[in-house]
Order: C-alpha cells, then structure tokens, then sequence
C-alpha cells in the first residue's frame, strides 16, 4: 500500500516528466528555427521569434524540473504530439525543391549566385535583377520608366497546357508566412529559343511587353505542391537570353522591395 510519501514522489517524477518535454519541445524550436529547414515552411523573418520561443520553452522546462506542477494528462499528451510532428520534420524535411531535373543536376549549368550587384551586363546590354514577384508589382503599379528596362530573372520555365497557343510560363513559388500560403506568381513567355528548357531553372533576360490573354488561353499552369497560381494577364515577358541554371539555395521568394536593389 502506497503512503502519502509515495503518492508525492510520483507526482514529482510526472511533473518532471512534463518539464523534459517542455525541454525537448524547446531544444527541438530553438534547432529548427536555426537550421536550414527552417525555409522549407515559414518564412525566415519569423526565425527570430522561434528561436525566442524555443529559448522560453527551454528556460520553463529547467525551473519546472526544480518545481515541478501537478501532471495534466491531456497537456502532457499535446506535448508528445507537437514533438512527434517535430522529429518529423526534422528527420524528412518536405522536397521543395521544385523545378530540379536530371539536366538540372548534369555538369557545365551556372550555379544561382549568393552574392550579386543590382545590375549585370550581358551581350552589351544592361539587365536589373530582380525576382519574379518585384517585377509583377511593376508591371502592375510601375512607371512606364520602369516597364522600359531590361529585366534578368530567375525561376522555373513551365510548358502551358495550351502549348498551341505558343504559351510558356516562368513561375517562382513567393511565401508570405508559411508554406500554406504560397503562390506561384509569373509571366508568360515568348521566345524564338527552341527547345525551351521546360521543368529547368533559368535566368531569364527580357524586357515585359503588354499583351492581353486570350479567352482560351486562361488555364494556368502552376508548380508541383503549390495550390495557388497569378501570372500576370497584361504583360507577359520577351525573352532576349535563356540561360539554363542549378537551382538557387533559397529557391521562395521572401523579400519584395519596391527600389533597387531589388531582392532577386
């Protein structure tokens, strides 16, 4: 028959128990908010508040193994759950890595830069860098000054549907909070290059043209685990280069600045 010495040292064991989870729970935050998989999920603007998130969630688990609270089933089971999903996470991150192809991966294709000026030359013109969804704010609220300039951007060209139309698409996955919200935004693409690279990451160098879409041509193509697609339906991109790239590290776009130098 248990006394109450006992009953007491086995609600301290399972509150302490409760503490090494909040520990773990927090370690498993504080790493994830700091690791590369971070990306594949939420935007790194928040990384910050994770990783203070993990910190206090670390900091409570060390004060409740010195004083202990009375056990809750029910939280103790919540606990379990979030750090399950966790290792999840953690030990099979989700593939975003979206546009990568067997040629993608073959020898002599330019890696994405980590490090570039706002403007290169290229065949004796000047192109902005700039990323996909900057370059549709322009086309949307722009100067006609800006509409004017050559354009080098990044993304993965995809084959329309509507192919007989002549239609390719560029389209770069933006994520404003987390992966739950991202949308494929983009332009159509008219080329005089044959074969275009479908399913490849390219630097494109063009200029935006206006154009107006067809009642046929509405279907949009989109990426793979991207639910949402917006390619612009007055302007659409003439391709000047199409050059053939390595997917870019961080293949989201995160940042959209409204001046140069823009994000890329």
């Amino acid at each position: 028959m248990k006394t109450t010495h006992d009953n007491d040292a086995d609600r301290l064991v399972a509150g302490r128990f409760e503490a090494v989870l909040l520990i773990l729970l927090g370690g498993m935050l504080l790493f994830f908010s700091n690791s590369d998989l971070y990306q594949t999920l939420l935007n790194p603007k928040f990384s910050l508040l994770s990783s203070a998130t993990g910190s206090g969630l670390l900091v409570l688990g060390i004060v409740l193994l010195r004083w202990p609270v009375a056990f809750d089933p029910v939280r103790a089971g919540a606990f379990v759950c979030v750090i399950a999903l966790f290792a999840l996470v953690i030990a099979k991150p989700i593939d975003h890595s979206i546009g990568r192809s067997a040629a993608a991966e073959s020898a002599g294709l330019i890696d994405a830069e980590r490090t570039y000026s706002s403007r290169v030359e290229k065949d004796g013109r000047s192109y902005v860098r700039i990323n996909l969804g900057e370059l549709y704010d322009i086309a949307e609220v722009g100067t006609d000054q800006q509409r004017q300039q050559r354009y080098l951007v990044r993304g993965i060209l995809v084959e329309s549907p509507t192919t007989k139309q002549g239609r390719s698409v560029l389209l770069r996955t933006a994520i404003s909070c987390c992966f739950a919200d991202a949308v494929a935004v983009g332009f159509n693409i008219v080329s005089d290059d044959k074969p275009l690279p479908y399913g490849q990451w390219v630097n494109l160098y063009a200029v935006l043209e206006p154009w107006s879409r067809k009642k046929e041509e509405q279907d949009e193509p989109t990426l793979q685990g991207v639910s949402f697609t917006s390619i612009h339906s007055s302007f659409r991109l003439r391709a000047e280069i199409i050059e053939k790239i390595n997917p870019p590290e961080v293949p989201f776009m995160f940042e959209f600045h409204s001046e140069e130098p823009y994000a890329f």
